[in-house]
């Protein structure tokens, strides 16, 4: 009897040909695939083992079929994008020219099979001893926080998402995220030099980080002037920052010189990260969509950016606040308390803070969040429908959306348990 890859092998190969299928061929197709599935719609298993080509050839059928395996694409994705267990570089070749040659966009999130970011390994080691260290630091940290992609994979997957409307524009998706690689690296080691969180030593690695970004985005012929005015924005935003949005804290006072306004905090979280989407607004730039449809993008990746800021802040407003660091979170816990420029208790202060936190302003900035993310999806959905299901929505804007439903939800039980608990 055949196996299961042979029997997907054998279909596919009478598909391509235009050749009729019998219903006998598929019903012990459809046989074979639930018996070795692990769940139901997939993946699916080789001797009760996952194996990703036999995923692969299975998803191509069924997109041939124009069928859709949600469970199995995901799972390709997981393991094109898992960093503890790579795929060989054949299996990637071949898994991007099968998907290539069909036509779909599921191997673009493998961001040109770079996988192991030998990119940053030879930056390392062009880098002399004296700076050598921090880079390795921060350069684990952001492998860390690019799990899935989410640095490297920004501008090719934000290029997928607008496949309707692209024109193959000739530009270097590998080095676009190299370059947010290297950006993020940077801005990293500023903010904990800022924050006072690492030695100032660390400054020359992340100039030298900030050179080698701004190089690699001009040898993708990304325009000068836009990441001359998305660095400084985030410099400028840094420096304010510094200037304005710092307390003393210790055991016994908080002494606040001075609150930022709201409107400064929105200036703030808008601008903190933008030197992030210098990819994705090339892209929009290169593809002459028009005046409106590039002023648009660029306004739904702002907020994608104010979006994202503000669920960290949210997340880390405590430690934030504890460091003497004045957030959007913090600025509107400390206005709806009532504090100003003044002396206080520090202990009372918190408390103070945390009461109102979880009386009120979680829900509050949760769904302000959830806003921002709807605002921005809604916007891109106007420059091109295919932004609504898209994976660039799929992977940057929903998580963090859902990341905010999650802690109201979370939030909404703990008080209703806590209230029949009383009662």
């Amino acid at each position: 009897m055949p196996s299961l890859l042979q029997r997907v092998l054998s279909i596919t190969e009478s598909l391509e040909r235009k050749e009729e299928l019998s219903s006998l061929e598929l019903t012990e197709l459809v046989k074979s695939l639930i018996k070795s599935e692990s769940q139901a719609g997939g993946p699916y298993l080789t001797d009760g083992k996952e194996d990703i080509m036999l995923n692969v050839y299975i998803l191509r059928l069924f997109k041939i079929l124009n069928k859709e395996l949600p469970n199995v694409e995901s799972y390709i994705n997981e393991q094109l994008l898992n960093k503890s267990t790579p795929l060989s570089t054949e299996s990637k070749i071949l898994i991007t020219s099968i998907f290539e040659k069909d036509n779909t966009s599921l191997s673009i999130d493998n961001t040109g099979l770079d996988y192991n970011y030998s990119f940053y390994n030879s930056f390392v080691k062009s880098l002399q001893p004296e700076v050598r260290p921090a880079a390795i630091r921060y350069g684990d940290r952001i492998m860390k926080v690019d799990q899935k992609g989410e640095v490297t994979n920004l501008a090719i997957i934000f290029y997928d998402s607008l496949k309707n409307v692209n024109s193959g524009i000739s530009i270097d998706f590998n080095k676009l995220g190299h370059a947010n690689f290297m950006i993020w690296v940077a801005y990293s080691i500023y903010d904990s030099i800022i924050d006072g969180d690492e030695n100032i030593n660390a400054l020359s690695t992340a100039n030298i980080a900030m050179r080698k970004a701004i190089e690699t985005y001009k040898e993708c012929a990304v325009n000068p002037t836009l990441v001359s005015e998305y660095t400084n924005k985030v410099d400028s935003a840094n420096a304010w920052e510094l200037e304005h949005c710092r307390f003393v804290l210790n055991e016994t006072d908080i002494i606040i010189s001075s609150l930022p306004t709201q409107s400064s905090m929105e200036y703030l979280l808008e601008n903190r990260a933008i030197a992030h989407i210098i990819g994705p607004v090339s892209i929009a730039e290169s593809l002459r969509l028009g005046d409106v449809d590039s002023a648009k993008i660029k306004q739904a990746l702002k907020y994608y950016c104010i979006a994202r800021q503000l669920n960290d802040d949210l997340h880390d407003w405590m430690d934030d606040f504890i460091a003497g660091r004045i957030t959007y979170v913090v600025s509107s816990l400390l206005r709806k308390s009532g504090y100003k420029k003044g002396v206080y208790d520090t202990e009372k202060t918190l408390n103070s803070l945390k009461n109102i936190f979880y009386e009120s302003e979680l829900e509050r900035l949760c769904s302000i969040t959830q806003n921002y993310v709807s605002k921005s999806s809604r916007i891109l959905a106007e420059v091109n429908p295919y932004f609504k299901e898209s994976k660039f929505v799929k992977f940057y804007l929903n998580p963090i959306g859902d990341s905010a439903v999650k802690a109201m939800k979370m939030h909404r039980f703990n008080k209703s348990t806590v209230s029949d608990f009383i009662a």
